[in-house]
């Protein structure tokens, strides 16, 4: 895939480009000046266009069938707009917040100064660099060398280190009956090797795991997916979780002419209620 920064192309070559990309999305075939004319409502000529586009083409941004006049958008610029949404897009609060303010409201009438400096030297000699969830972590939090207080006491902030058991990852699947719905030609075998994928749920879960980033969504971009049933499709998602732990992430897997902008929003919203639901749950035990 060819990568072309930002910076190399003109104001007036983003926004054909953009509008290339976006009447791809909507209409699934080739576009032409007269169409980029209307949609970006740029004062220049036909001919200015059709020289513009060409020198887009030449960057590997567009392509065009020979049987048409008409551009279409190449992975490139598929990656290229996506880059641009992301930019756009507000920027998450950062990192989930580890919140402890449930678990002191439980102690605090009953801790003294010297249990809660032995909890914290006790938790950075014991637990630093250990991964939320695991069964190691878990044994320490149990240890049964600790007096009845002092276990009392861990187990009033364990849920805040121990809600995910990395044996236990999980992948659901849903919306696998839309895919066909827009499918157009050569989709129709990129959508059939997904719902095959679909079975080998440890594969997908691995391409899923590559691709988070738990400080803002993310979008990869056919051959970006290093998978080889999934170079022709595109992911989008975003992650969700709590106490500096992603839990998940909730995500879409569409054709390279998805719409990003809707996907986008969509994986983005739907995450961030995930983790305030999953944060009520801490909160509240």
């Amino acid at each position: 895939m060819t990568n072309v920064a930002p910076t190399e192309l003109t104001d007036r070559q983003r926004a054909l480009l953009r509008g290339v990309v976006e009447a791809h999305i909507a209409k699934g075939r080739p576009v032409g000046s007269k169409e980029l004319l209307e949609r970006t409502e740029l004062r220049v000529s036909s001919s200015t266009v059709r020289a513009e586009l060409a020198e887009l083409e030449g960057l590997g941004l567009l392509t065009h069938p020979h049987t048409s006049a008409g551009r279409v958008p190449t992975e490139a610029a598929y990656r290229h707009y996506a880059d641009g949404l992301l930019e756009r897009l507000e920027p998450n609060p950062g990192p989930f917040p580890l919140d402890l303010s449930a678990a002191q409201a439980e102690v605090e009438s009953a801790v003294d100064p010297g249990l809660a400096n032995w909890a914290g030297q006790y938790l950075n000699d014991t637990v630093a660099g250990l991964q939320p969830g695991t069964h190691q972590l878990r044994q320490r939090l149990e240890d049964p060398t600790l007096s009845p207080r002092e276990a009392a006491f861990l187990a009033t902030l364990r849920p805040t280190f121990t809600e995910l058991l990395e044996e236990g990852k999980s992948l659901y699947v849903g919306g696998t009956a839309g895919l066909l719905e827009s499918a157009q030609g050569d989709e129709l075998e990129a959508y059939q090797r997904l719902l095959e994928l679909l079975e080998k749920r440890a594969a997908l879960l691995g391409v899923l795991g590559q691709a988070l980033d738990p400080r803002r969504p993310f979008v990869r971009v056919g051959v970006e997916l290093e998978h080889p049933d999934l170079q022709r499709l595109s992911l989008v998602g975003a992650a969700y979780g709590v106490a500096n732990r992603t839990l998940g992430a909730v995500s879409l897997l569409g054709p390279v002419r998805m719409d990003y902008e809707k996907a986008l929003r969509s994986v983005r919203g739907a995450a961030s209620e995930l983790s305030r639901f999953v944060e009520e749950i801490y909160e509240s035990n």
